[in-house]
């Protein structure tokens, strides 16, 4: 009997520490989002010639989705795509003036594909999969070589469009001309820390 009681006990502390790591994983999640609405409110809309002319050129590889909005931000360090129902594309002001044209229709071609494979709802997805099992390494190793799956894919639709040697020319720039890492939770984009440039250029 003492044994048994041992183990209700053991199993009710389990499920209480699960059940705690759950919300403090949703919630996360959820500030991420909020967060996402207020860096929202500081971007500039990008509308110029040049812009229009990179998305003409990329609507081939967007199928039948609406092409999203461009933004500028002056804080944000790397070309990034968020949003659910409306997705958008933001790239750092002072990289838009630095980069050529096909170094931005690089990115465009990435950020687009991200948005053609509805990949921000597969990362909440990923994100909430995580809150549930928080416990469970092999949650994090699935979840991680999705992601790398997914950027990988968005690799080749830059590759298709631009060509190999000048979408690995363009890492190169944006390793040089920005960190190529973005903290803005709740985002998808061109900085992978699952996978090194050095890999990601040999591929």
């Amino acid at each position: 009997f003492w044994s048994l009681n041992t183990a209700i006990m053991g199993l009710n502390a389990f499920g209480f520490i699960w059940i705690i790591g759950i919300l403090v994983m949703l919630i996360r999640l959820l500030y991420g989002h909020i967060a996402l609405n207020r860096f929202k409110k500081r971007l500039e809309k990008i509308v110029d010639e040049r812009l229009r002319n990179a998305l003409e050129d990329c609507h081939s590889i967007s199928g039948n989705i609406r092409l999203p909005q461009v933004y500028a931000s002056r804080t944000l360090n790397s070309p990034v795509t968020f949003g659910l129902i409306n997705p958008i594309i933001v790239i750092p002001h002072s990289l838009y003036r630095k980069i050529d044209d096909n170094e931005l229709k690089s990115i465009l071609s990435h950020e687009i594909s991200h948005v053609r494979h509805k990949d921000h709802w597969c990362g909440v997805l990923q994100r909430i999969a995580q809150a549930f099992y928080w416990w469970n390494p092999m949650v994090y190793v699935v979840s991680s070589e999705f992601s790398i799956a997914r950027e990988d894919v968005s690799d080749n639709y830059a590759i298709k469009k631009n060509g190999a040697l000048s979408y690995a020319r363009c890492l190169v720039t944006l390793a040089k001309k920005t960190t190529l890492i973005s903290d803005l939770p709740a985002s998808i984009g061109m900085a992978i820390p699952h996978i090194p440039l050095d890999d990601r250029i040999k591929n």
